[in-house]
């Protein structure tokens, strides 16, 4: 059975507030869940509507008045502000019934409703949303024909348990009235919402940059820096609009929250490379969002993304540098072992020259045996089993690059990452965390700008391969009349 494919995006003010880490985290932590792909994407308008259509193309999957709510805030939130375009993440998943289950992952956008009373007090008839109060009409629809979504389940009573429970807020006011929604992330609930939603992201994001425009942060900038249309307002604003606001207008108040990407760029703003590296890869785990989550410690913005598998052509040129060092610091240690064992064995002493000529075959067999060790681990295949027509072939070991950018991002991220070797890490740094050795190390972040951009060409990070991935995968897929819907 070919599995079904599914995603989650992140909003963008998800992305600018850096909770990307913590609800990637929860998604790959549960098992069967297999990430694809992934990318940021920054939607034109076109593509905001269109999206917006799609869910209310789907909306009797949802529960009543769930999808209006939803396609509203992809309306008024995802389409540029101005002339500048807003980011999103997108992550591609498979698995059997896997809208079903990254659905129920999400949870419903009102799962927990804080509004100016008590949040979640289920005292009878206040009005509350999720008060469960009698005559209410449909358990948990909130106030009566106010128009709000009914989730189809009680109140959950255990907040955190999904991830909207988390990093998700509808507020209403006392009477009922919608003032604030920010539903952290979307994804659809069926496999042919799936589709439809990829094919408009596969069809923007084709031949496009897999890098969003520069749009860096200075940490000087003043609140006179910021756009025109979001200076004045500070950022708990969003949430406190009035009250007399329609619902259909709540995605717009969301709009109105400061947006930080929109200061002025930085002399000193910069592009690092970031590789997750396969040990993170290697069963469910929370690992590589826990890795974004340390990294937004940084204040770095995310510019791409995407899974990555390194050929072995390919790590042969971004770790070169590193087999010629390896050549200098392991043969002459290598071929001082292999003497003082061969001594022992052979009850004899070697010259000058014995030792020498050890070196330059022992000690450097030993240096590009580790070499291949690395290209290994990053690739999942040995240099010398690989004929050179196989070279150029995705390797078998998952990882994913992400570009972070902002003011001196190079020496930001390899401070939150710490020293190569993670027994010389200081507590609190990712090595340290979850390093075990001086390759296995969690992983990689470019040194300098100039490495930065030799390790841009290498993996190719302005290579767009998400649209032909959803294309091919998208095409593997049941016909839709056997889709599970």
């Amino acid at each position: 059975m070919t599995p079904e494919v599914s995603f989650v995006i992140t909003t963008p003010r998800t992305l600018e507030k850096s909770r990307m880490g913590g609800i990637l985290a929860r998604l790959l932590s549960r098992p069967n869940l297999e990430l694809i792909a992934a990318a940021i994407i920054t939607p034109d308008r076109e593509t905001a509507e269109a999206y917006a259509d799609s869910i209310m193309k789907h909306a009797g999957s949802y529960p009543p008045g769930e999808a209006e709510l939803l396609a509203d805030y992809v309306r008024a939130c995802f389409a540029p502000r101005g002339n500048r375009h807003r980011r999103a993440a997108v992550f591609l998943f498979q698995g059997e019934n896997i809208a079903g289950r990254l659905s129920e992952e999400t949870g419903a956008p009102n799962s927990r409703i804080p509004d100016s009373g008590t949040p979640n007090s289920g005292a009878p008839n206040s009005g509350a949303p999720n008060s469960g109060a009698p005559n209410s009409g449909t358990p948990n629809s909130g106030t009566p024909n106010s128009g709000t979504p009914n989730s189809g389940t009680p109140d959950s009573g255990t907040p955190g348990t999904t991830i909207r429970d988390t990093y998700a807020d509808l507020v209403r006011s006392e009477n009922g009235e919608l003032t604030y929604f920010e539903p952290g992330v979307l994804t659809p609930r069926s496999a042919s919402e799936a589709r439809d939603a990829l094919g408009i992201f596969a069809d923007f994001t084709a031949g496009r940059d897999n890098l969003a425009e520069p749009d860096f942060v200075s940490n000087s900038a003043s609140a006179s820096a910021l756009a025109p249309d979001s200076a004045s307002a500070p950022d708990s604003a969003s949430a406190s609009v009035s009250a007399s606001a329609p619902d259909s207008a709540l995605a717009s108040t969301s709009a109105s929250a400061p947006d930080s990407a929109s200061n002025f760029a930085s002399a000193s703003a910069q592009r690092t490379l970031v590789i997750l590296k396969p040990d993170n890869w290697r069963r469910s785990s929370v690992r590589p969002g826990a890795l974004i989550d340390m990294l937004s410690r940084t204040g770095l913005r995310i510019a791409g993304m995407k899974v990555h598998y390194m050929s072995v052509s390919q790590a042969l040129e971004f770790y070169g540098e590193v087999k010629t060092a390896l050549e200098k610091k392991l043969a002459p240690s290598a071929a001082g072992r292999a003497a003082s064992i061969l001594e022992n064995e052979f009850g004899m002493s070697f010259s000058r020259e014995v030792r020498g000529a050890l070196e330059g075959s022992v000690g450097r067999a030993y240096a590009r045996h580790q070499f291949g060790d690395i290209v290994e681990f990053m690739t999942g295949r040995r240099p010398e089993d690989v004929s050179p027509g196989e070279a150029d072939h995705p390797g078998s070991a998952q990882t994913m690059i992400l570009v972070y950018e902002g003011e001196n991002a190079v020496e930001k991220i390899r401070r939150v990452l710490g020293p190569t070797n993670p027994e010389d890490a200081p507590g609190g740094t990712v090595r340290a965390d979850f390093g075990r050795d001086i390759m296995v190390n969690a992983a990689h972040a470019s040194d300098s700008p100039e490495s930065a951009r030799r390790e841009f060409g290498i993996v190719k990070v302005h290579e767009n391969d998400f649209p032909a991935l959803v294309h091919r995968y998208l095409s593997l897929q049941p016909p839709l009349s056997a889709a599970r819907d």
